[in-house]
């Protein structure tokens, strides 16, 4: 009897346990989800873990800007007790913008946010200790730099790859007449120019057409490397302009006074003009030679005497070349040797002069004068008129086809 009662409690036990089971089996039946929803559950919480695990501050917000969720970093940050609401690190605002956490004087660091499918977005802050570091550098090497170039009389204006004006100096106000205030607010190349066309700084096309062409012109042969130009201002100023290539598609243009060097070489052309003229006003046919043998200059009586002009020959001749023409046109004489040692010897000398008969007939008059810093002059006459053969062993095929390089 004991036994079948013990068989009875075993059996109703188990029927208990089945039932038991069976009532889960069914709980869990009724709350099962979709087909294809525990795979997304999944990747959801998976996402909220990388989110929660990301080094820096993130956040989610509403719509209307109220805080729904954070990060693990941002309530580290906070400072805020698990569980306790999330409170406001950084000032709103949708753009990328630098922001301190907290406190006014708290770390910076850089937002960014983006827009939610669903409405809201989400925030992320980045420290922003080395940004800051780097444009504490550059503001400093920028300090350098306009410190060095701000004793330079050269105008210097670096444009960027957006081109607007980075980096000026001093001179480029003052030789512009640019106002610093201005040029502080980084204008581009393209206002820049157009300014300076205003105030009449700048050499300016008969046409706006060809003028806007000639500036990209300008932007395009300064990047290439090849951009030169002078500049004459109608105060009768000049300004030379170079544009340089820099790295990262910047653009640096140099201005430079060139004015005296421009009168400067002026005067020296007109100076050479003039002792040109004075030389071609001489009887006497001459020929000048430098410190150096190398002949510098001839007059028109010289040409019409020799019958040939060698200060028009592209040739480089010197004392040597010439005084083989001249003891052709009268053959062997002592005249021609001491002239030649009178031409080597540039110091301790004095003029001197002779007569030699030519081999056509006549007799020609040399004349050997020092001048300064070495130089000779070998004046020539010949007595009872013409013309002295030309000699045929000069280079006449050197014979300049341009302006006659005398002087």
């Amino acid at each position: 009897m004991q036994d079948v009662t013990a068989l009875f409690i075993a059996l109703g036990s188990g029927l208990l346990m089945a039932a038991v089971v069976w009532g889960l089996w069914l709980r869990g039946a009724r709350r099962k989800p979709p087909h294809g929803a525990i795979p997304q559950m999944a990747e959801v919480a998976r996402l909220g873990e990388i989110f929660d695990a990301l080094p820096v501050p993130a956040w989610e917000e509403s719509e209307a800007g109220r805080i729904l969720r954070v990060n693990a970093a941002y309530a580290a940050l906070a400072g805020a007790p698990p569980g306790a609401p999330p409170s406001v690190l950084f000032p709103p605002g949708g753009a990328a913008r630098r922001a301190p956490a907290g406190q006014p004087d708290g770390p910076q660091f850089d937002c960014c946010s983006a827009p939610l499918p669903g409405g809201g977005r989400v925030h992320l802050a980045l420290p922003a200790d080395a940004a800051l570091s780097a444009e504490a550098t550059l503001a400093r090497f920028m300090q350098t730099l306009a410190k060095t170039f701000a004793h330079l009389p050269t105008g210097l204006a670096i444009f960027d790859s957006d081109r607007r004006l980075a980096l000026f100096n001093p001179a480029l106000g003052d030789l512009t007449g640019l106002p610093p205030g201005w040029l502080s607010e980084r204008p581009t190349l393209v206002a820049l120019l157009d300014r300076l066309r205003a105030m009449r700084v700048l050499p300016e096309p008969k046409d706006y057409q060809s003028w806007r062409r000639h500036l990209s012109e300008v932007e395009r042969l300064a990047r290439e490397g090849h951009y030169a130009e002078d500049w004459a201002l109608p105060g009768g100023r000049v300004l030379r302009v170079t544009g340089q290539p820099q790295p990262g598609g910047a653009l640096a243009f140099l201005m430079e006074d060139i004015t005296g060097e421009v009168a400067l070489r002026r005067r020296f052309r007109l100076e050479l003009s003039l002792g040109q003229s004075v030389l071609d006003a001489m009887d006497e046919g001459v020929a000048v030679f430098g410190a150096d043998g190398r002949l510098m200059a001839t007059n028109a009586a010289y040409a019409a005497l020799w019958g040939s002009d060698p200060g028009a020959l592209l040739a480089d001749l010197g004392a040597a070349d010439l005084l083989t023409a001249w003891s052709a046109a009268t053959g062997p004489a002592p005249v021609w040797a001491r002239a030649r040692d009178f031409l080597a010897s540039p110091r301790d000398r004095r003029a001197w002069q002779a007569e030699v008969a030519l081999a056509e007939g006549g007799r020609l008059c040399c004349r050997f004068v020092p001048l300064a810093r070495g130089a000779t002059l070998c004046a020539f006459r010949r007595r009872g008129g013409g013309a002295v053969a030309s000699p045929a062993h000069l280079p006449e095929a050197d014979l300049a086809a341009s302006e006659p390089q005398r002087g």
